[in-house]
């Protein structure tokens, strides 16, 4: 235990260091399925909601009056396709964010087999031997490492995730002007003149 104003020795810093390594770690790993869990959601609403507003847009458009609606009809088709291709973005953006995988551990189960699949007595041999102080170094190391890691592949899924939802956000507001062109086209098509 450390005495305030006595230097700490190395043993006391790796006893305090190295679960702390640990626990930010476990906490980006949190972060990960986090994230993996938000953007399976948003896959998920993305393809329903934008099934629905797809097809509601179209049904709108297929109703629409051309002899009386021509420019409404137009825009109409426009505005479908528009919706399409940015809800088709969004879904894509999410499915991009949820293949990011490139994590790494701090003592992968790798580096202790060879290609064939048989494991390297050596290398097995050589961190069951290693002494403790090399051990701890290289575990600090190792998690440093996994950690920069693990944050960087966090942060691209996040900023996919972002571009998926404001895509997503986009094409609802489509549809939307869609709905609000197709009720100005109605209203204009039953005044009586």
């Amino acid at each position: 235990m450390h005495v305030e104003g006595q230097e700490r020795t190395p043993k006391e810093i790796n006893e305090e260091f190295l679960p702390e390594l640990k626990h930010t770690f476990a906490e980006d790993l949190v972060l990960k399925n986090a994230l993996d869990s938000k953007v399976i959601n948003m896959i998920t609403v993305a393809g329903t909601i934008s099934a629905l507003l797809i097809a509601i847009a179209s049904f709108l458009v297929t109703n629409f009056n051309t002899d009386i609606n021509g420019q409404y009809y137009s825009y109409g088709i426009v505005t479908v396709l528009i919706a399409i291709v940015v809800a088709v973005l969004s879904i894509g953006f999410f499915v991009k964010s949820y293949t990011i995988r490139n994590y790494r551990y701090p003592v992968g189960h790798d580096i202790f087999f060879e290609k064939n699949g048989k494991i390297k007595e050596e290398k097995v041999d050589k961190y069951l031997y290693y002494q403790k102080n090399k051990f701890d170094r290289l575990l600090v190391k190792e998690y440093l490492e996994s950690i920069k890691q693990s944050a960087e592949s966090n942060l691209n899924k996040a900023q996919y995730l972002k571009i998926g939802q404001i895509l997503f956000l986009c094409s609802i507001s489509v549809v939307v002007s869609l709905l609000i062109v197709t009720i100005i086209a109605t209203l204009g098509t039953n005044i009586p003149t």
